[in-house]
């Protein structure tokens, strides 16, 4: 929101706002992975519409990291070339297509991750006591696994 309502301002037009909003967007998709931590059954949600939220986790996480630095990545490399002193255009087709083969690959170890080992509502009790505990866990595949990507 600031930087729409701020983006005549001499710094920001320096910094490029369409690559600051999905600076932004990347983040907002990364938050997003704690509010579908926040539900449970007490929110009336059933076990098969929590587990399609425990799908989310792992998509949206890896995602806006990916959105956030390939941001950066792109805003890097343009500066790059800018500063090569060669009197071409910098062409942003050429500065984010390996961004895009990057993103499809993303895309597809994710899809392959959420194929194989799916992410599902467990809910845990704890020992005699009536206490209980909910977590999205894949029964097939160690929890480390889906740092991969």
């Amino acid at each position: 929101l600031w930087v729409f309502l701020c983006r005549k301002h001499r710094v920001l037009m320096a910094s490029q706002p369409p690559l600051l909003y999905v600076i932004c967007f990347g983040a907002i998709l990364q938050c997003a992975t704690v509010i579908t931590f926040s539900f449970d059954e007490g929110a009336g949600l059933s076990a098969s519409q929590l587990s399609k939220l425990c799908q989310s986790l792992p998509w949206l996480f890896a995602m806006g990291i990916f959105i956030s630095s390939a941001a950066l990545y792109v805003k890097l490399l343009r500066i790059h070339v800018t500063l090569q002193f060669s009197r071409e255009k910098v062409k942003l087709l050429r500065i984010t297509a390996p961004m895009l083969v990057l993103g499809l690959s993303y895309g597809i170890i994710l899809s392959c991750q959420s194929a194989l080992a799916p992410l599902a509502w467990v809910r845990d009790f704890i020992g005699d006591t009536n206490e209980s505990h909910g977590t999205c866990r894949s029964p097939e595949v160690d929890p480390m696994t889906w740092i991969l990507p």
